[in-house]
């Protein structure tokens, strides 16, 4: 008797335990989306800074033409 009700406990603590990882989990997720996306456009707009400044090196100090990278 003493066996199958800490049995029931253990499970009962264990499937709480799963719902709160499941949920933590789910907020990590999302969390690390939100930092990406963020990232993701901050690396994009550094990007353009860099290719307009390769432009203008280009065509203003070296005057050759300038392409824009294929990627």
């Amino acid at each position: 008797m003493k066996h199958t009700t800490e049995l029931k406990r253990f499970t009962k603590q264990f499937k709480e335990l799963q719902k709160k990882f499941e949920r933590f989990e789910k907020s990590d997720n999302t969390r690390l989306k939100e930092i990406w996306e963020m990232n993701e456009k901050e690396a994009r707009a550094i990007v353009e800074k860099i290719m307009h400044a390769d432009k203008v090196i280009h065509t203003q100090q070296l005057d050759i033409p300038w392409k824009p990278p294929a990627d």
